[in-house]
């Protein structure tokens, strides 16, 4: 169980705004995954857990969480909460949302690709692909063949959503690696990259 050596969280800024850093936001849901995944021995350390997740989903859910109202959402959700581990629970979070966990200690830590200037070009090359709606290339193994697509949204740290349509129109989506995906831009001349 991580621990956050700090004063309380309601004595400290108790507002969380979810970081502009795109790195951090998929490590942070990336992280809901690994907590849900997680056996746990005790009382303390469900609770624990389930804090961590009801916080961190509310903060990629809303964009920001304060810590009195994320705190009475958990009592209602809860019926009631450990004030100490719920309290730690924030802070955790917190610290990895703004510092990606560099005053938390113990536990598994967030799992970012902070010193890949390579894996931060790649992100930025797909981030642009979804923002600008552009048509890529897709390898439908079912089909047999590379068809049009668009890039829809990250889905996780190093995975992607496209969608497609078959050869009867239905729309279709699948995850693909960030890394598979921009091999298809490249090999392939039916991508309408300028």
């Amino acid at each position: 169980m991580e621990n956050f050596e700090q004063p309380k969280t309601s004595e400290r800024n108790p507002e969380i705004n979810l970081t502009s850093d795109e790195k951090i936001i998929l490590a942070l849901r990336n992280k809901i995954k690994e907590y849900t995944d997680r056996s746990v021995a005790s009382l303390d350390e469900v609770l624990d857990k389930n804090y961590k997740i009801f916080i961190l989903e509310k903060l990629l859910n809303e964009g920001s969480v304060n810590f009195e109202s994320v705190r009475e959402k958990a009592i209602e959700e809860y019926d009631s909460i450990d004030e100490a581990i719920f309290d730690n629970a924030y802070g955790v979070i917190k610290d990895y949302n703004e510092t990606g966990g560099k005053n938390n200690q113990g536990g598994t830590g967030l799992k970012t690709e902070k010193n890949s200037s390579d894996s931060s070009e790649k992100i930025d090359i797909v981030r642009n692909m979804i923002d600008n709606q552009e048509e890529v290339v897709i390898k439908s193994r079912s089909l047999g063949k590379n068809i049009l697509g668009h890039a829809i949204s990250f889905y996780g740290p190093e995975l992607i959503l496209v969608e497609y349509s078959d050869d009867n129109g239905e729309s279709l989506g699948k995850t693909v690696r960030i890394d598979e995906f921009l091999e298809w831009q490249k090999e392939n001349p039916l991508s309408n990259k300028k």
